[in-house]
């Protein structure tokens, strides 16, 4: 668990890779080079929600966007309203070292003014955050249907 804490706060240079078999590493590789922002197995029981991307952000990366895990998004607080300009702007600063760097293409096509970035403190989807890349996956994330 301490390697998750330093993972998750930006302090090691990398987590360690879960193992994993052949079909997944095809999958992962298919939907990496086709750019998909569809429904994605993130594990045999967790599918992500169409709009939906997850994405490993970074402790220099929390601290630029205000999303600090623990300080300024928690388990019971997990959402955080970002403004586009600012993402665009970091795109400028930093490039590909920007951790919204694998979806910049359907970030600078994104309509809203804010994209919303989700704490994903039990790793749901696989990394420490997700954001949502359609005004409609914002809105289910923000208002979820009633069960």
């Amino acid at each position: 668990h301490e390697t998750a804490k330093r993972f998750l706060y930006g302090t090691a240079t990398k987590m360690p890779e879960p193992p994993e078999n052949a079909q997944n590493a095809k999958e992962r590789k298919q939907n990496k080079k086709d750019g998909d922002q569809g429904e994605v197995s993130a594990s045999p029981s967790r599918t992500i929600p169409e709009g939906v991307k997850p994405l490993f952000f970074s402790g220099p990366s929390q601290q630029i966007y205000g999303c600090v895990v623990d300080v300024d998004v928690t388990p019971d607080d997990p959402h955080k309203l970002i403004p586009k300009e600012k993402i665009v702007e970091d795109f400028k600063n930093r490039a590909a070292v920007c951790d919204f760097h694998p979806v910049k293409k359907i970030l600078l096509a994104y309509p809203g003014e804010e994209i919303l970035l989700v704490y994903d403190y039990d790793f749901k989807y696989g990394e420490n955050f997700y954001v949502c890349l359609t005004e409609e996956a914002k809105e289910l994330v923000l208002n979820p249907p009633q069960e």
